[in-house]
């Protein structure tokens, strides 16, 4: 019973720092760069701006995801718990890739971007402090 409830936790905690790292690195896209402050994606430049978009909100957060996986499995004693450290990581890296693009279509709004961001990140970030305390 415990494994499992460390393998859903773990899960859940990877998956809220994928979300949470992936909306702070749109939040600072949105404010950096004016052709993604609507989030409609006009014709100018779109290729590499669509490029820059994806590298900010998949690439990086995908990266840091691994190496910190990487870094649990490494860090984690027992071979049994380097198991579901290593299986729950790449659970939550699969939920973050899958569902990540249906909350941020779902929840942030065009014409109010930076609050939809700002209370996305309060709310990942609120529920990710719950899980790493839980633990």
């Amino acid at each position: 019973m415990k494994n499992v409830h460390k393998l859903i936790l773990n899960t859940i905690g990877t998956y809220l720092l994928g979300g949470l790292l992936s909306n702070l690195l749109l939040f600072f896209l949105v404010l950096s760069d004016c052709y993604f402050y609507k989030l409609d994606f006009p014709e100018q430049d779109f290729a590499t701006k669509i490029t820059k978009y994806f590298s900010f909100t998949v690439y990086i957060p995908l990266l840091i995801l691994f190496v910190f996986s990487l870094i649990k499995v490494v860090r984690t004693s027992f071979k049994s718990d380097k198991i579901i450290v290593g299986l729950s990581s790449l659970l939550g890296i699969i939920i973050f890739i899958a569902i990540d693009k249906i909350i941020k279509k779902n929840t942030i709004f065009p014409d109010y971007i930076l609050l939809s961001l700002v209370l996305l990140n309060l709310i990942y970030g609120f529920l990710l402090f719950l899980i790493y305390k839980r633990k």
